[in-house]
């Protein structure tokens, strides 16, 4: 019987909205993405287990404290579970060090969760909006996948144009109903 596979997910441009000032640096302007939700819900149904890794540069640059990024990421968790849907984790890399182990492109952070909770990489998605998301994936073995219309050629394994496409994606890729 094949293991069943884990998910690490972007956050911003994957799980919520694109912020309109490049970083959300309030609860309020955090929003869930519908299809998103979509998603989320058909990984729970069969089982599957999910965590966030995310670049938040913003935190380094004391645009906005650990307290506010940790108060978003309990909206995010509290929006989620009113749909009965969760992450085992959440990581995110707040180094200004663009080369920082913790910061995509580099593993650092699936690496981290895949040593706190027993993942195997080899089993795992990375599914991410930006290039460094995937080569992060690719670089800890993981399949990836890059949500992006503007990007033509990627090193990613699997590539779609809009989020509104993830759900579809994952049924036929997981063969899930």
């Amino acid at each position: 019987m094949q293991a069943k596979p884990f998910f690490f997910f972007d956050r911003d441009g994957v799980v919520n909205k694109h912020p309109e000032d490049y970083y959300i640096l309030t609860e309020e302007e955090f929003e869930l993405i519908p299809s998103f939700i979509e998603a989320m819900k058909l990984l729970r149904d069969h089982g599957i287990l999910s965590a966030v890794v995310t670049n938040q540069k913003c935190v380094g640059k004391g645009l906005l404290s650990e307290e506010t990024l940790e108060a978003i990421h309990r909206k995010m968790r509290d929006e989620l579970a009113k749909q009965d849907c969760y992450f085992i984790d959440v990581i995110a890399a707040t180094d200004l060090e663009d080369d920082a182990p913790m910061r995509k492109p580099n593993p650092g952070m699936l690496i981290a969760l895949a040593e706190k909770h027993n993942i195997n990489l080899a089993d795992a998605w990375m599914i991410g909006d930006q290039e460094r998301d995937v080569i992060a994936g690719k670089r800890v073995g993981c399949k990836t996948l890059l949500i992006n219309s503007d990007v033509a050629e990627t090193v990613a394994d699997y590539h779609i144009n809009r989020i509104e496409e993830l759900p579809d994606f994952l049924k036929e890729q997981l063969l899930l109903s």
